[in-house]
């Protein structure tokens, strides 16, 4: 449910699921300037620049093993729009504190 959430959200864009975490990490590109701190969206965290993650493998597209592409790149730098995330971010959170999060 949560992937067909996803795809419906994002136009586009990457992101995958780490199973053993528990997180999910959607790719943006290294210019995006995160304005948001631990206080504004607790938990979240921006990988910026000096960071280095290890993705999974581009076939591996269903939730087994370690992780998965729920969001497969369609294309090279196919990678998802900042803005969409933090909508994304801010409508997750509305939803778990019961907020209307249209």
């Amino acid at each position: 449910m949560v992937d067909d959430f996803l795809r419906q959200w994002f136009d586009g864009g990457a992101a995958f699921a780490d199973l053993h975490a528990l997180l999910y990490y959607f790719l943006v590109p290294s210019s995006t300037a995160w304005k948001w701190t631990d206080r504004h969206l607790p938990g979240v965290e921006y990988l910026g620049r000096d960071h280095y993650l290890g993705v999974p493998a581009v076939h591996l597209t269903e939730p087994q093993g370690r992780g998965y592409w729920c969001l497969p790149m369609d294309s090279a730098g196919d990678l998802c729009y900042p803005d969409e995330v933090e909508k994304l971010l801010h409508h997750g959170r509305a939803t778990r504190s019961g907020v209307n999060a249209q």
